[in-house]
């Protein structure tokens, strides 16, 4: 009964100490190629979304569509920092779905694209 994030610092662990391919790794554990490379890339984080994950709070889905800001690291704060927030706010509050978090994500990206 792993988190995700205890997962990728697992195979990742595996890549680095053992010499272990991500696809090797992620067999051991009975993953495919793409998903042990998925949770790696969850490292890839800020901490602070990370311990969102870690909580529970936050899906290892959300996470990976946080990574779709990583060009953005200025975005990709202030969308865990607001999330951060709602969580912080309202004791129990959920978490916005998955569809929700890439629905802002997306707004965003093609807002940036728009600015000249």
């Amino acid at each position: 009964d792993l988190t995700p994030l205890e997962e990728a610092r697992a195979i990742d662990m595996a890549t680095k100490t053992l010499g272990l391919t991500t696809e090797q790794a992620g067999k051991a554990v009975g993953y495919e190629r793409s998903t042990a490379a998925n949770k790696i890339r969850l490292l890839n984080l800020p901490q602070s979304a990370q311990d969102l994950i870690q909580s529970g709070w936050m899906t290892e889905r959300h996470g990976r569509a946080l990574l779709r800001l990583t060009p953005a690291p200025h975005l990709q704060a202030a969308v865990i920092s607001d999330l951060a927030a709602q969580r912080s706010e309202k004791l129990g509050a959920e978490a916005p779905t998955v569809a929700q978090l890439e629905s802002t994500i997306t707004r965003l990206i093609d807002q940036q694209i728009a600015m000249p």
